[in-house]
């Protein structure tokens, strides 16, 4: 018996703080009040029938005792289970909004790590091929600065420059053949020029050897070259579009931030049922 005292004082409790929740919780309009009214005078009829019902010959104190409880219960069910589907239609739209930035950002955060995974997989690629001809490049350098050297030495770097200037445009049409034969004819030269080690002559022939050898790595290097400007230029766009994403995403982040302190303040807040 003590639990289903304690368990009718609950339910009584209940419908006290339900009411008290439908009453004040909210602000009625006159299309609200009309509505709970008209929900009223239902809970109150059916009340009325199932006291009728459960005491068909029963005294008339228990008739309307019942009937007393029974409208008060209903009453405050029905009226709030409307007043809460109101409440939810009017948050819908905050819950909607919420929703569709949710899934803005997830696709957002997705394609971010496609991004990422693209820029990798590109840096990857470039890495490889640089490796591969990590020597010629060496190479390449070396004989850049021999090269450089020589044009800036002993105040004559107008006149060399020119010279290596001239020279590099007559190598650009050789074909790799005929650059193989000047080569091995430079070569000959320079056998023949030992006697002459620090003279300017020897010096332009093996500025001129490193020149050769300049075009035919460049040559060499023209593929990877071009392959990884092409992934340079590949990294850059996606590199650019990784950017802009991380922008749109602190947009989406902060669109729904905004949203669901408005959703808070909604609920904070008495809803005006209209």
């Amino acid at each position: 018996m003590v639990y289903i005292y304690a368990t009718i004082i609950v339910f009584l409790l209940f419908l006290v703080l339900a009411a008290e929740h439908v009453l004040n919780r909210y602000v009625h309009t006159r299309n609200s009040k009309r509505v709970l009214f008209a929900e009223t005078g239902l809970g109150i009829i059916l009340g009325v029938l199932l006291s009728v019902y459960f005491w068909p010959e029963g005294p008339f104190y228990a008739v309307v005792l019942t009937a007393m409880g029974l409208s008060f219960a209903i009453v405050v069910l029905l009226t709030l289970a409307t007043v809460e589907f109101w409440r939810t239609r009017k948050q819908k739209a905050y819950d909607q909004e919420i929703r569709g930035l949710r899934k803005e950002l997830d696709d957002c955060r997705a394609d971010l790590e496609k991004f990422s995974f693209k820029i990798r997989e590109l840096e990857n690629k470039k890495s490889l091929i640089e490796r591969r001809n990590q020597e010629e490049l060496a190479k390449q350098s070396s004989l850049l600065d021999q090269v450089e050297g020589w044009k800036q030495g002993e105040g004559l770097a107008r006149v060399r420059s020119v010279k290596v200037e001239d020279w590099q445009n007559e190598l650009k049409i050789l074909s790799l053949e005929a650059l193989e034969e000047r080569e091995k004819e430079v070569n000959r030269l320079l056998v023949e020029a030992t006697e002459l080690a620090d003279s300017e002559r020897h010096q332009q022939l093996v500025t001129q050897l490193n020149l050769i050898r300049l075009e035919v790595i460049k040559r060499k290097l023209d593929e990877p070259n071009r392959q990884i400007r092409e992934l340079q230029k590949e990294i850059f766009e996606v590199s650019s579009k990784l950017e802009w994403k991380h922008k749109e995403l602190k947009v989406i982040e902060e669109n729904l931030q905004h949203w669901k302190e408005l959703k808070k303040q909604f609920l904070r807040e008495r809803v005006r049922l209209d």
